[in-house]
C-alpha cells in the first residue's frame, strides 16, 4: 500500500455533518386539528360530549406514559433541555389525567 492509502480517511456518515435543524411549529399541526375536530364536534352533538372526554383523557394517558417511558429508559441521565421537555409534558398530561378523573367522578 502506498502512504496515500494508508491517510486516507473515509467522510463521516451525512447525520453527524448535519447541521441540527430549529425546532418546527408544524410538528404541532396534528395536535392542534385534532382539538378542534374534537371540539368543533363536542359543540355540535351533546351527546358525544362524554366520549369525546373520554377520548381526551386517553390522550392525556398517552401523553403521560410515553415520555415517562422514555425517560427510564435513558442509559444515563442528562439534565438538558429534551429531557426536561420530556418530564413537563409527562408531568402535564398527569396533571390533565388526574383533573379529568376527579371531574368525572364529581359529575356521577
Amino acid at each position: 500500500m502506498s502512504a496515500a492509502n494508508e491517510d486516507f480517511q473515509p467522510p463521516p456518515p451525512p447525520h453527524v455533518t448535519e447541521t441540527p435543524r430549529a425546532p418546527r411549529p408544524t410538528k404541532l399541526r396534528p395536535v392542534a386539528i385534532a382539538l378542534i375536530v374534537l371540539g368543533v364536534i363536542g359543540k355540535a352533538k351533546e351527546n358525544l360530549r362524554k366520549h369525546l372526554m373520554h377520548v381526551a383523557v386517553l390522550i392525556g394517558l398517552a401523553g403521560c406514559i410515553i415520555p415517562a417511558v422514555r425517560l427510564l429508559r435513558m442509559s444515563e441521565f442528562n439534565f438538558n433541555a429534551a429531557f426536561f421537555a420530556q418530564l413537563g409534558m409527562s408531568l402535564v398530561c398527569l396533571a390533565f389525567v388526574i383533573l379529568s378523573v376527579r371531574s368525572f367522578i364529581n359529575a356521577r
